[in-house]
């Protein structure tokens, strides 16, 4: 059995780098049920949504080998929690790093946003996608065990 998984890529702004890239695993180079019901689920959001996201996973990724992560970027983040723009969701303020030239590297410059607020996480902005499924393949053959 083969599933399809879909992974949005969101550019700075509003403008979408790739609206679904489909990623095919076969199921059965892992071969155990955790893989399975994984497969299962991330297949289900896909049909539903059109797209499913591993975000978590991104992460957890991130922290076991950080060549995963391609490109960062500084910037400042917030969760709402009172639910005056959206309710328990991540906010970055995009206005700083939408100058005149969208490609301009500011990986490396710790700047305050357009509110003035510092930097307070490590984004990632490019991913090396094989690795991270690579990891994720391996995780879940050790899982499975």
């Amino acid at each position: 059995m083969t599933s399809a998984f879909g992974v949005r890529h969101r550019n700075r702004g509003d403008r979408w780098v790739r609206l679904r890239e489909f990623i095919v695993i076969d199921q059965g180079a892992v071969g155990n049920k955790v893989a399975d019901v994984c497969a299962d689920l991330l297949s289900f959001a896909a049909k539903m949504y059109g797209h499913s996201e591993l975000c978590d996973a991104s992460t957890v990724s991130w922290l076991i080998d950080p060549a995963v992560v391609k490109k960062s970027l500084m910037v400042h983040i917030d969760v709402e929690t009172k639910g005056e723009f959206t309710r328990g969701m991540t906010v970055c303020d995009w206005r700083k790093y939408m100058g005149e030239d969208p490609k301009e590297d500011l990986s490396h410059e710790k700047q305050v946003d357009a509110d003035g607020k510092e930097p307070n996480v490590e984004m990632a902005m490019e991913f090396d996608k094989n690795r991270f499924w690579e990891l994720l393949v391996e995780t879940l053959k050790e899982y499975g065990k």
